[in-house]
């Protein structure tokens, strides 16, 4: 009974404008880059995102290619960074998107282009 209470409290602070979770007037962005704009098949590359916004809640990576995207659960936060490392299997020229989502539902997009070239083997 006293969580219940303690919630009821803080929501009440919240709605009188005593309190704040997040600036929900922070605008949706995400930047996506990589380590090496070229690399040969079977090298790793290294893709960094940026996202900025009210109340993330995921960051999706979608790396051009066949492959599993990559799923990041950020859990409301106000800026999520980080990278992830990525092999390419064929030479060719992948577009990789970055996605930014908020809880209620909005996204941002942004992409780059990665030039995978022969094996150096």
């Amino acid at each position: 009974m006293r969580s219940r209470a303690l919630s009821v409290a803080l929501l009440a602070a919240v709605v009188a404008g005593c309190g704040s979770f997040t600036d929900v007037s922070r605008e949706l962005a995400i930047q996506v880059t990589a380590d090496k704009p070229t690399v040969p098949a079977g090298e790793g590359v290294r893709i960094t995102y940026n996202a900025t916004g009210a109340f993330l809640t995921r960051v999706v990576i979608d790396f051009g290619d066949s492959s599993d995207q990559e799923f990041i659960n950020i859990d409301g936060a106000q800026s999520a960074n980080g990278n992830v490392l990525h092999t390419y299997d064929e030479a060719g020229t992948y577009t990789v998107t970055a996605i930014a989502i908020e809880a209620v539902g909005a996204r941002e997009e942004a992409e780059l282009t990665i030039q995978v070239s022969e094996s150096n083997d």
